[in-house]
């Protein structure tokens, strides 16, 4: 039948739906969720909505004291308490709770939107084929509780001989961007509306009347979800992916396949498995480099030159677009 493959992000336990099945029939697809979950796009710093920033400064643009023993505590700490959550209806429902923790809160929600817009950025990204042997995967790609896990589900179900491939698509779940802040959206505005009583819950006027604060929240936490900021869109012609890792990268400008974009030039570095089967009628150096991917397990992210973070410790930036480009022209002569 074929070896089947899966891209995963192992820090998120998530998978990339467009990624799955034969390699040689999903490669050259069409994966621009890939590449925006990567791509580090240029935010106003600490910018949130008009309705918001009115509610805020209506006081004079002062915060109120809050009477309660939340209230007294330092900012330091208010900022740790939002620092220690990941999901973002949690921050926002955080932010809005008063004025004193919306002005400490602005610098981790608009982190929390980034995080959401670009989520896989600095994660760890393999795609692994179904006849990889998880006693051989890349040095250092598990961390020791992630490998006590796995060994604890081999141990579960010795005789289905649980493998990573198995135990990540059993576990994983499917990433979501394309309206992830619309689902967030819907979901807070769904816990909110249990508030009110159900025979006025799509009468917006009398709810407005009988219950304006938990309204204004609503309308407060819609505008948040919605905000979509002036953003910066990287120029291809400027755009690098970046392996945080190893301090190398490819220039967008430097594909010379006409279809070819950074998911490409991805995935052509991160596959990994023992078996050289992947549907794909190549070389076979291409192919021994294909599923023994240099990148497998690292982290990325994709940037400009301009804007690239400084290399990993006793390193320099590398270059290595020709390289990527010379497979993926002899991967598309297929």
């Amino acid at each position: 039948m074929g070896q089947y493959w899966h891209l995963f992000n192992i820090d998120r336990r998530e998978s990339c739906g467009s990624v799955g099945g034969k390699l040689g029939e999903c490669f050259w697809g069409r994966h621009h969720n890939l590449a925006n979950m990567l791509a580090i796009t240029s935010y106003p710093e600490g910018e949130i909505p008009p309705v918001v920033e009115e509610w805020l400064s209506g006081s004079g643009g002062t915060a109120l004291s809050q009477p309660g023993p939340f209230g007294k505590l330092a900012p330091e700490l208010l900022e740790a308490v939002y620092d220690g959550l990941t999901d973002l209806q949690d921050i926002a429902f955080l932010f809005l709770t008063c004025k004193l923790l919306m002005n400490t809160g602005k610098r981790r929600l608009r982190s929390a939107v980034r995080e959401m817009d670009a989520p896989w950025v600095g994660c760890r990204l393999i795609c692994l084929g179904d006849y990889s042997d998880t006693d051989n995967l890349p040095k250092g790609l598990l961390t020791d509780e992630e490998s006590r896990e796995l060994a604890s589900a081999r141990e579960e179900d010795p005789e289905s001989e649980c493998s990573f491939y198995s135990f990540a698509c059993n576990t994983y779940r499917s990433a979501r961007r394309m309206g992830a802040l619309l689902d967030v959206m819907h979901e807070g505005r769904e816990h909110l509306l249990r508030h009110l009583p159900e025979d006025i819950q799509w009468d917006w006027r009398r709810a407005k009347k009988s219950y304006p604060v938990l309204v204004a929240d609503l309308e407060r936490f819609t505008a948040l979800c919605l905000f979509t900021p002036e953003r910066e869109a990287l120029r291809w012609e400027d755009a690098v992916l970046c392996n945080l890792s190893k301090s190398e990268y490819v220039r967008g400008a430097g594909l010379t396949v006409p279809h070819a974009d950074f998911a490409h030039a991805l995935l052509s570095q991160i596959c990994w498995s023992e078996d050289d089967s992947c549907a794909l009628d190549i070389s076979d150096e291409t192919a021994k480099k294909l599923v023994h991917g240099r990148w497998a397990g690292d982290r990325f992210c994709i940037t400009t030159l301009e804007k690239m973070p400084s290399a990993r410790k006793g390193h320099e930036w590398a270059d290595i677009t020709e390289e990527v480009d010379e497979m993926l022209v002899d991967m598309n002569e297929d």
